[in-house]
């Protein structure tokens, strides 16, 4: 159970963010981000080639407006995978061969990923702030560009979440454990039991109201911008 209002295992009360949105905002070039999910065919296994991507939802917005983000662009493809598919992330992701054929019904993409990663690329171009769940270990692993580009920076909605929710005390690692999307969505307010795998980028705009909610308990305003126009 959440410990949002309450004390941590030491005594102190729960984190609320601030100190993550100030170090993001410290760094930021424009006021753009994006927030994004995908779907794999698998995990990642050490010696092993990566898994496929099979679809990758992502929302371009601005910090701008309010306290919170606007609308912006979208970006929602599936793929199907070079490799054969993986039962396992099947039966997590619903994502076998017909529904992928049903969901690309009428699309004019690539029919796999690697094929069409300029255009993910031209859709992330000039946008410095990347918001997802689990991203820093699981989706820049898919997107190296992610980690190689030194002016990006990740907001991990589960890894930010870990001293602010509190959610079960991990006597081995002497820490709060991670905590998962269903426990990060109830604390906020939202409902996550009615999202289905398919429906990727319901998951991304669940992310986005989290971390819309975190930015407004943080109450960390946006700095002026051009201080940081001429970074390099």
């Amino acid at each position: 159970m959440s410990n949002m209002n309450s004390t941590n295992k030491s005594g102190e009360k729960p984190l609320n963010g601030s100190d993550a949105f100030r170090r993001i905002f410290n760094s930021l070039i424009n006021y753009d981000l994006i927030t994004l999910k995908l779907q794999t065919n698998g995990l990642p296994e050490a010696g092993q080639p990566l898994p496929s991507i099979l679809a990758i939802s992502a929302l371009k917005d601005s910090l701008r407006s309010g306290n919170g983000v606007r609308q912006g662009m979208k970006f929602e493809r599936f793929y199907f995978p070079t490799e054969i598919l993986n039962p396992r992330a099947v039966r997590k992701n619903g994502l076998d061969e017909a529904a992928l054929r049903s969901l690309r019904q009428g699309c004019g993409y690539p029919e796999h990923f690697n094929d069409d990663l300029d255009s993910f690329l031209e859709f992330c171009d000039d946008v410095f702030l990347f918001v997802g769940f689990n991203i820093t270990a699981f989706d820049a692993t898919f997107l190296p560009f992610l980690r190689e580009e030194a002016k990006i920076r990740l907001f991990d909605l589960m890894t930010e979440n870990r001293d602010i929710l509190c959610t079960e005390w991990n006597e081995q690692r002497n820490e709060w454990k991670l905590p998962n999307i269903f426990e990060t969505a109830k604390a906020y307010g939202f409902d996550f039991d009615a999202l289905h795998p398919q429906r990727n980028m319901e998951y991304v705009k669940l992310y986005r109201k989290i971390f819309d909610k975190m930015r407004q308990k943080a109450n960390v305003r946006l700095p002026k911008i051009e201080q940081h126009l001429t970074r390099t």
